[in-house]
Formats: C-alpha cells, sequence, structure tokens
C-alpha cells in the first residue's frame, strides 16, 4: 500500500557549478524509485536548494529547514565554494553551512547520515587556483586530516551516475 510506505530523505547540498550533477542525481532517485518504490515499499525523497519552497525569512535557514528533516545529507563539491548565505553569517557559504549542521546533528543523534563527493579537479585549475577552488582544497584537507569521513572522487557525470546509485542504494 502507498500508505504504508517508508520514505526516505536524502538532502542534496552542493554550490552552483554542479548543476549537471544535480540534475542526474534527480534522475537516479526517480528511477529508483519507478523501479523499487513498490516492490520495496520505499519512496526516496531527494532534496536541495532548488526544490525549497519560497517564504519570508532568511533564505538559507528556510533551506536549512529542509536538511534538518532529511536522514541522509549528501554533499558534492568541485571548484567552488559556494557564497555566504547573508551578510552576517559566520559561513563562508550555503554549503558550509549546510554541512556543518548534518555534521551537529551527526554528532548529536546519529541523523543525518553523511555522504561526501568531490569531482576531480584538472592540474591546470590546481596550478593556479582561485579563491573558491582554494576553500575547496582546504576543505577536502581538513576532511582527511581529520579522519571521521570517508569520501568518495568522481570523475564526470557519467561517474556520478553510478557513486549517487550506489549511495543511494545502500541507505
Amino acid at each position: 500500500m502507498a500508505g504504508n510506505r517508508k520514505v526516505i530523505s536524502f538532502f542534496l547540498a552542493s554550490p552552483g557549478d554542479l548543476f549537471l550533477e544535480r540534475k542526474v542525481a534527480k534522475q537516479v532517485a526517480d528511477e529508483l524509485n519507478s523501479m523499487l518504490s513498490l516492490k520495496l515499499n520505499v519512496h526516496i525523497e531527494l532534496v536541495g536548494w532548488e526544490d525549497t519552497v519560497s517564504s519570508a525569512g532568511r533564505p538559507q535557514e528556510i533551506i536549512n529547514r529542509d536538511l534538518e528533516r532529511c536522514d541522509v545529507f549528501i554533499g558534492i563539491l568541485w571548484k567552488r565554494w559556494g557564497s555566504a548565505p547573508d551578510n552576517e553569517s559566520k559561513y563562508e557559504s550555503g554549503f558550509e553551512e549546510e554541512f556543518a549542521i548534518a555534521t551537529t546533528g551527526h554528532r548529536n543523534c546519529k541523523k543525518p547520515l553523511i555522504s561526501l563527493f568531490f569531482k576531480k579537479i584538472d592540474a591546470l585549475a590546481l596550478s593556479d587556483p582561485g579563491q573558491q577552488l582554494q576553500k575547496v582544497v582546504s576543505f577536502r584537507k581538513k576532511i582527511i586530516e581529520e579522519k571521521t569521513l570517508l569520501f568518495q572522487e568522481f570523475e564526470n557525470e557519467k561517474d556520478f551516475e553510478g557513486v549517487i546509485r550506489k549511495c543511494i542504494s545502500n541507505y
């Protein structure tokens, strides 16, 4: 019965330079729902900032409410760190704020579960990284040094399709 279907919510966090990967993630979630939802009695809900309903208030706070109800946080980074959520935020990007909320929630109550992916960066871009890419590289280095989160790399949209399908399926 559709009424008894368990909903598993995934929050997709990334700056805007991963538009194609965000689209791929939505397609994979839709495909898995069409193939498995009835058989397994589970529905995959993939939520991202582009799905947040417009309303009055601090935009990032409204997006954060969607994140806080999710079971799984999926973070994706490439060359951009993103932009500050507002003029007075202690965070340099919406992604950074979302990641902080997810890690705090996981630390305090084991929810959301967290998956993190980095799109590989070509050597030319790394040889002269701008401010945005430097922030991504620093974050990645911090993740490696802290040794509290395993992440995966991917090459392109096709490669990402496989890793995101495996990620969602595993949950």
